[in-house]
């Protein structure tokens, strides 16, 4: 069991296609509910490209051709970063949002895109940054994907509540909604027990591989008020920014005993991971389910 939380990542994070993604995400709102959603989304071009000649080499060995699978291409690799992906992406952000504009994005050896949305209500929006978007969700360390449903979930949904103050103040509440782990009921008896000095070599094993995989992996998401931010629950304010989760491995691997540790004391809870990954360098995140933000 030891295992399963340095498991889980290794597999799931393959998922990132080495791991080469910056997704940021930045929801900025009014007084009155309405505001803006920001998705800067990069990944690096050499992965891009390999993806691309994957995508390919599978097509071919399924026997299509120059031509074929127009529809499948639509939503290939190659076309990751377009103004109609973006435009899909609105319905999976919450009832009301809409696609506003879209600009490519190009940095050394990056590329990708900036996807801007508007809502009306904010209490429609939902953020899940889950299998495709956060380590913190479905696929990595804290998440389910990949290595089974055992663990549990950091952040698996972000929703949000707003009221008006006696005060004239407007509050913003955060709800990040995670899961708790699963009781373990696949147990291999046949699998031999490791030894713990074992187990701590297997894991930095692990990690030299994750190094290799996550180089450049970050994540975040952020809540902007439109005016003046009163007061937070959450510790981690800027200005009028507080972040509820960041996510930087570069970071998180530059004290890999740190991580091992974390494995090797898998939580038995939500609130035993959230404590645990608040914890871990390169990760900023309040672990409370609940962040208030009062703002004028």
């Amino acid at each position: 069991m030891q295992r399963t939380l340095v498991a889980s990542a290794v597999v799931a994070l393959t998922l990132f296609f080495t791991g080469c993604l910056k997704d940021e995400r930045t929801v900025s709102i009014k007084a009155d509910g309405s505001g803006t959603i920001e998705i800067r989304t990069m990944m690096k071009s050499e992965s891009i490209q390999q993806m691309i000649e994957m995508a390919k080499g599978m097509k071919e060995a399924m026997g299509g051709g120059e031509g074929d699978g127009e529809g499948e291409e639509e939503d290939g690799p190659e076309n990751m970063f377009t103004e109609k992906t973006a435009k899909k992406k609105a319905a999976e952000l919450g009832e009301g949002v809409e696609f506003v504009s879209m600009k490519p994005l190009k940095e050394e050896g990056w590329e990708g895109m900036v996807a801007v949305y508007s809502f009306k209500d904010i209490t429609k929006v939902v953020i899940k940054p889950g299998s495709e978007d956060s380590p913190m969700g479905d696929d990595g360390p804290g998440g389910g994907g990949g290595g089974g449903d055992s663990s549990p979930k950091v952040i698996e949904t972000i929703k949000f509540e707003r009221k008006a103050l006696d005060s004239g103040n407007t509050e913003l509440t955060v709800i990040t909604e995670g899961k708790e782990p699963e009781a373990s009921t696949d147990e291999d008896p046949a699998m031999p027990e490791v030894p713990p000095e074992q187990q701590r070599a297997m894991m930095e094993q692990q990690l030299a591989m994750m190094k290799q995989m996550v180089g450049g992996l970050k994540m975040s998401v952020k809540i902007t008020v439109e005016g003046s931010l009163v007061k937070s629950s959450s510790p981690h304010v800027d200005g009028n920014t507080v972040t509820i989760m960041s996510m930087d491995f570069d970071e998180m691997l530059e004290k890999p005993e740190t991580f091992l540790d974390a494995a090797e004391n898998e939580p038995k809870s939500l609130k035993e991971a959230r404590e645990l990954y608040a914890k871990m360098p390169g990760i900023v995140y309040h672990p409370e389910e609940r962040t208030t933000i009062e703002f004028k």
